[in-house]
């Protein structure tokens, strides 16, 4: 029967496909007919043989297909039409060779796109057996950028989603294929930088801790141990220097050995920690020409061994008042008679702080608050000996 044609571009016309029509368009799909041949098959434009066919059509190909070429990516999906797209110097796989994306994944690509149009995206699927093609890629050396082209999606979801649950499967991919023994074992920095390995697991490792580095530095929250550039620090020491301060003076007001502060000087090495930046930054020129007197350590030992049964680390002490920590050590210990005064100065600036670690606060909280339980009781327990001792005595001379 001859349907007629409707003047308006996407109206159905009066009558359902019938199955044997769904089948033979799906045939004409599959060995790549357009939908203009379609529409002339039944007598229709190509608008309304796609409004009047697509919604039967599509599962029926998805199916076919997915039984000879399952994916993943399966067919009729929005990630599968990504990878079938064109791009210069990029390799996808197509979903029909020859004639690329099939219909139905167009048709779920039309979908996807009329979803986000309205915010409404997909993320990329996270199932077990993607997770394990996806580390089978990256463990053969795939890179992050191909394998998120061949799953249709960007590379930064593709790290964001997998990163934290594929790498622990492509280190031990990479351990079954290269063994390390008794060494340190692939997916870690220690077998990066120590022993030279180049495996993906280990520099995924690598680019990770970098990328976590960077993210605390712009968050102001870089740790003591942390590496930075050393050009800021080489500069300030430049300027101390040009004011007139010696190296050992600018050492002495920074808390650092004098060596330390004499090689960041000679720039030898374009990275310095954290810690060793803001010490030297730290410095200004009136501190490093002033005159480093000495001073009794009694208080000094108190206020650092009142820090310590707050709750602070002798590491945390140091970070923050910018002192050796064997300095602190040795004057809370009380090992020396003196200390220079810059270093009292600081530690009575920070005294007042209350530790850092919460939970390392309350335990010490509770272990003061259980010493003077005992204090207390002693010196009940001794008053109590003292009274019984002094009535006896009473008793005696009566």
């Amino acid at each position: 029967m001859v349907i007629g044609m409707d003047s308006r571009p996407y109206s159905l016309p009066d009558r359902q496909p019938t199955v044997d029509e769904i089948d033979e368009a799906v045939a004409m799909l599959l060995v790549g007919a357009s939908w203009e041949e379609v529409g002339a098959r039944f007598d229709l434009g190509r608008d309304k043989a796609q409004a009047w066919l697509r919604k039967h059509t599509s599962p029926k190909v998805a199916a076919t297909l997915n039984e000879t070429d399952p994916g993943p990516p399966e067919h009729g999906t929005a990630h599968r039409y990504r990878q079938t797209i064109h791009k210069p110097n990029v390799t996808r796989r197509a979903c029909i060779p020859g004639v690329g994306a099939c219909d139905a994944c167009k048709h779920a690509n039309a979908r996807y796109v009329s979803r986000a149009r309205h915010g409404h995206t997909i993320p990329p699927e996270t199932d077990q057996p993607t997770l394990e093609w996806v580390a089978d890629l990256r463990a053969s050396g795939v890179k992050w950028r191909d394998i998120a082209n061949r799953w249709g999606c960007f590379e930064h979801e593709a790290r964001r989603v997998w990163f934290d649950r594929v790498l622990p499967m492509v280190a031990d991919r990479c351990e079954a294929a290269m063994p390390t023994g008794d060494g340190p074992s692939h997916g870690t920095t220690t077998r990066y930088l120590e022993c030279g390995c180049r495996c993906p697991a280990c520099f995924d490792e690598v680019v990770k801790k970098h990328r976590e580095r960077d993210r605390r530095r712009v968050m102001g929250r870089l740790g003591g141990r942390d590496m930075v550039d050393a050009d800021k620090a080489v500069r300030h020491l430049h300027e101390l220097r040009a004011g007139g301060a010696s190296l050992r003076n600018i050492a002495r007001a920074a808390g650092m050995q004098p060596a330390c502060v004499q090689r960041i000087h000679a720039h030898p090495e374009r990275r310095i920690t954290f810690a060793s930046e803001r010490k030297v930054l730290s410095v200004s020129l009136e501190d490093a020409l002033t005159d480093r007197s000495l001073v009794p350590v009694e208080m000094t030992a108190a206020r650092v061994r009142r820090m310590l049964a707050d709750g602070w680390l002798l590491r945390e002490i140091s970070e923050e008042t910018g002192v050796v920590d064997r300095v602190l050590r040795r004057a809370s210990r009380g090992e020396q008679q003196r200390v220079q005064r810059w270093i009292e100065q600081r530690v009575k600036a920070v005294a007042g702080r209350p530790a850092p670690d919460p939970e390392r606060r309350r335990r010490a909280l509770e272990r003061q608050e259980a010493e003077r339980r005992r204090s207390e009781a002693a010196t009940r327990a001794r008053y109590t000996v003292l009274r019984r001792e002094q009535a006896r005595q009473r008793e005696d001379t009566a």
